[in-house]
């Protein structure tokens, strides 16, 4: 009777060796499945931000577009009133690559001279006005007046 109960244990032992990489390969299989349902939220995620970024970037683009072309037709009219008002007295030249107004420094200065020619004041004084007219009204304004060598 040993013998049966020895063989009945060894064919009981060998089931559970079976029975647990069963279950430890359910596990694993469990858990790979988890990982893979993670990834594919991630990817939905993942590409509803990204197709919410692009629609965000094209309305910028849109906007910065607007506002370059709105940039330019100021500048061209401010350009164009103050040619009008002075004549070939003093031009303006518009840069549009950089958004600036250009004026000769022969109109404002005197060559190696550092006081406004009453010339360049009657200038100034003629494009501060059209500013005035021309660009909204803010509290912060700043007008730079640079020469270039």
């Amino acid at each position: 009777m040993s013998k049966i109960d020895e063989t009945n244990f060894r064919h009981d032992a060998e089931a559970g060796d079976d029975s647990y990489l069963a279950s430890l390969s359910d596990l694993m299989v469990g858990m790979l499945f988890i990982f893979i349902i993670m990834l594919m939220a991630f990817a939905l995620s993942y590409t509803s931000a990204t197709g919410a970024a692009n629609s965000q970037r094209a309305a910028l683009e849109c906007l910065l577009t607007k506002n370059q072309n709105q940039l330019a037709e100021l500048l061209g009219q401010i350009s164009s009133n103050f040619n009008k008002q002075l004549g070939n007295d003093a031009r303006i030249q518009v840069d549009e690559s950089k958004n600036v107004l250009r004026m000769e420094d022969s109109v404002l200065f005197d060559k190696g001279k550092a006081d406004l020619r009453p010339r360049g004041k009657d200038a100034i004084r003629a494009l501060a006005d059209i500013l005035s007219q021309v660009l909204p009204r803010s509290g912060n304004r700043r007008l730079e007046l640079a020469t270039f060598d």
